[in-house]
């Protein structure tokens, strides 16, 4: 374990930044009654719990493109018909009536971030029963919403011609949200200013990276304030500046800001391969830290130094 001496922390403002995970589920139920007559309910659900700031993603509008009344699409007649209500900031109900085989409808639903911290979209989850298919008309994955922001999503459901009379059909389709939040180094000097994690929770991470890793020796926030700053000034190296932002990865790891099973292109900051990664332009971050332990007491030099500290600092910058 090493030790790091440098000058006392300093507390420093900066913006709140992102925190917490939040998820949004959509529930969508189908139910068709008689040869030509079905209906349809999706249910879309939000859920948010957190310790501080505000997270809301509420749905503020649903439509669909085949209200009552309407041609449908493709048919030109007025056979069936396809509704969307919002009935709470949790909640859209669509039903479909008169549903016959390969009958199509596109809704479209609007959520609204009402919170004051950044949100990413992640990436659908569909639980389909193989008579009706929903298929995202617009990729939204990776999508940041800011506070205010709003986010249209467009589906398209299709009726399969092998329908059955009076049975009803339930899928899911579960819309991750995550908080945007980029771990970084000013992040975690900083992290009470803006009590994100408390220190009991930081200080847990500390002593399990400590047990974890060759490399590092704090297991007190005291302890990681020091190590952070020794990066900074001019008496800072590269071997300091690595120190900083490993442990910044590391923490982000700890605490779900970054997945350990997530992929990433190290390629750019490590250019020739010098964590010596099976694969680096897809490697996971358990794999990006498996291989930065295996290089303690290899005496890096300061420029191998350097490639480690640019790929954790493009890490806790989500830039890779």
């Amino acid at each position: 374990m090493r030790e790091l001496a440098t000058r006392p922390p300093v507390r420093r403002r900066r913006r709140p930044p992102a925190i917490s995970v939040v998820a949004l589920a959509v529930v969508v139920a189908a139910a068709v009654i008689g040869v030509v007559y079905g209906s349809w309910t999706q249910t879309l659900t939000t859920d948010a719990v957190v310790e501080v700031g505000n997270i809301n993603a509420d749905f503020i509008d649903a439509f669909t493109d085949d209200p009552p009344g309407s041609p449908d699409a493709g048919f030109g007649k007025d056979v069936a018909s396809c509704t969307a209500e919002v009935v709470s900031e949790e909640e859209v109900v669509v039903l479909i009536e008169n549903a016959y085989p390969n009958y199509t409808c596109n809704f479209t639903t609007v959520i609204q971030n009402g919170g004051n911290l950044p949100e990413r979209r992640e990436p659908l989850e569909f639980d389909v029963p193989p008579v009706l298919t929903v298929t995202e008309l617009t990729d939204l994955v990776g999508v940041v919403l800011d506070p205010g922001d709003t986010d249209i999503e467009k589906f398209l459901v299709e009726v399969g011609k092998d329908i059955e009379q009076n049975t009803k059909y339930v899928f899911t389709i579960m819309k991750p949200f995550s908080l945007f939040n980029s771990g970084t180094i000013g992040f975690w000097k900083n992290w009470d200013s803006h009590n994100t994690f408390s220190q009991s929770e930081i200080e847990t991470w500390l002593a399990q990276i400590d047990a974890a890793s060759a490399w590092y020796g704090p297991a007190t926030v005291g302890g990681m304030e020091t190590l952070l700053f020794a990066a900074n000034g001019s008496s800072a190296t590269p071997e300091t500046r690595f120190l900083a932002q490993c442990l910044a990865t590391r923490l982000d790891e700890r605490s779900t800001i970054l997945d350990a099973g997530e992929t990433h292109d190290v390629t750019g900051p490590d250019s020739d391969n010098y964590l010596g990664l099976g694969t680096p332009s897809s490697a996971t971050l358990a794999q990006i830290i498996a291989a930065i332990e295996a290089k303690f007491g290899s005496s890096p030099s300061d420029t191998q130094f350097n490639i480690m500290k640019d790929v954790c600092d493009a890490l806790n910058n989500l830039d890779i």
